[in-house]
């Protein structure tokens, strides 16, 4: 369980983009309460709302590389589109 959360979070921190926004929100978070003090949860808010829209940006950007490549992605929806029709269209039960 641990190896698999700390894989994750590799992952996660391998993506330069996330790195990029962290470092961007980190000074952002540091700068800011100099001239508009933050609560202490707002700056929370702040991180895991980043958290989260990266993690929903590199699941999109892997669903859509599957789906170039041919790969069924998670969900079913490559395997879905290349399976072969069956049904009162094609005439088969």
């Amino acid at each position: 369980m641990i190896k698999k959360i700390a894989s994750a979070v590799w992952a996660y921190l391998k993506d330069w983009r996330n790195l990029l926004s962290h470092s961007i929100v980190g000074v952002a978070l540091v700068v800011i309460p100099l001239a508009l003090p933050l609560p202490a949860w707002g700056r929370a808010l702040a991180f895991v709302a980043l958290v989260g829209l990266n993690t929903l940006r590199m699941t999109l950007s892997k669903r859509k590389k599957a789906a170039v490549s041919g790969i069924a992605a998670p969900g079913g929806t490559a395997a879905q589109a290349s399976a072969p029709a069956s049904g009162p269209a094609t005439g088969e039960p």
